[in-house]
């Protein structure tokens, strides 16, 4: 084994959407229409985030596992974002491990999902939460 035991566990992403709002005044606290934490264990998000490439040609994102380059010649010319490539994918982890405590107090009215699956479904699960927006808690911190 070895490995460090945060590895191994599940790590939790925060989605919060946020209903627009016309009157400035309501900018102050959005009133969300949901807070979606992403279940995905640890080794998939470096997995789905390392692999990911972009053609500075054309824009089109690839991934060189789940959706690779069609030929070999755009293949060759995909670059990385370094924000993809694994160390910072495990610092910008960590940070959120750090946080994701007090966002999950906070929004104690939170959906969990599995994001370990197709993304339909996650799409079904979280349009089928939105329908019903829930109000958004105010932080004690003068403005």
């Amino acid at each position: 084994m070895g490995e460090e035991p945060e590895k191994s566990l599940c790590i939790y992403f925060c989605l919060l959407i946020h209903q627009c709002m016309m009157d400035i005044s309501m900018f102050v606290c959005p009133v969300p229409l949901g807070v979606f934490f992403f279940n995905l264990p640890y080794e998939s998000i470096i997995e789905r985030l390392s692999q990911r490439r972009i053609d500075p040609v054309t824009g089109e994102r690839y991934h060189t596992t789940l959706r690779p380059a069609p030929t070999p010649k755009i293949q060759a010319r995909l670059k990385q974002n370094p924000k993809d490539k694994e160390d910072n994918i495990e610092k910008r982890v960590d940070i959120y491990q750090r946080n994701v405590k007090e966002l999950e107090e906070f929004y104690e009215d939170a959906f969990y999902v599995n994001a370990d699956q197709d993304p339909h479904p996650i799409f079904e699960f979280i349009e089928s939460c939105i329908v019903k927006p829930f109000p958004c808690k105010k932080l004690n911190a003068s403005i």
